[in-house]
């Protein structure tokens, strides 16, 4: 048997799996349809629609790997601090199982008081709105542009 680990919310990759299967077989699809027919220029839109889903879901994973390296780096160094947890909070988050039930995903956060705030040498946080949103939004322009394209001229 294998021991499960139960990790922090911020270290979930929870949807990943999905998103990779579901890119593999939109762009399956893409090329099916490119090699029996030709490319065209209407398959510019669904490639450049694809990149939304893969982008998301590599953010996903560098968030869940950030927060990761960051919980081993304060394990590594070591350091004991008095405190106490102060709450435990759950969210619920629903998902239909196999047999088309709704189940829920539990995450659980836990609010410490801690008496030395100097574990921390800094508030390192994910910073996924960086660079990530200025790329986000580049390809929401450019998947937008080809749908405007497709409705101006939709014989090209």
């Amino acid at each position: 048997m294998f021991k499960r680990k139960i990790r922090p919310a911020q270290e979930e990759m929870t949807g990943v799996l999905y998103s990779a299967l579901f890119l593999l077989i939109w762009y399956a699809g893409l090329l099916r349809g490119i090699l029996t027919s030709g490319f065209q220029s209407s398959y510019m839109l669904f490639l450049a629609a694809g990149l939304i889903p893969l982008f998301t879901a590599v953010q996903t994973v560098r968030r869940a790997l950030f927060y990761r390296r960051q919980r081993e780096e304060i394990k590594a160094a070591g350091n004991v601090s008095r405190g106490r947890i102060v709450n435990v909070i759950m969210k619920s988050s629903p998902y239909e199982d196999s047999h088309h039930r709704t189940r829920y995903r539990r995450y659980y956060f836990l609010e410490a008081e801690v008496a030395d705030p100097g574990i921390f040498e800094e508030n390192r946080v994910f910073d996924e709105y960086g660079t990530g949103a200025l790329v986000c939004k580049v390809l929401v322009i450019i998947v937008m542009l080809f749908m405007l394209f497709h409705i101006l001229f939709p014989g090209s």
